[in-house]
């Protein structure tokens, strides 16, 4: 249920929720905003940044250390961004 209405799937309005489920406003809203809160604390449980003996160990792969040997790769995460295409020529 939570994902339904979280992702805008089938359940995109609490109304939706309350009417398929058989729940009160209070008690859809309720269930929503624990499994927010638990997503939450689990996001929040999560290290920002590999220390560098971690990222050494988690691209052990062969295919990085070919492309990058000793060097440290960063890499940007552009989802869900808006932001402008490079082969837009009127920017």
């Amino acid at each position: 249920m939570h994902f339904e209405y979280q992702w805008g799937r089938t359940l995109a309005r609490i109304e939706d929720v309350m009417a398929v489920f058989g729940l009160q406003c209070r008690e859809a809203n309720a269930i929503i905003e624990s499994k927010y809160e638990q997503e939450f604390i689990a996001h929040r449980s999560w290290p920002l940044y590999a220390s560098y003996i971690e990222d050494l160990t988690l691209r052990s792969a062969n295919k990085w250390v070919d492309k990058y040997s000793e060097e440290r790769a960063v890499m940007w995460d552009m989802t869900n961004l808006p932001v402008y295409a490079f082969s837009d020529t009127d920017l």
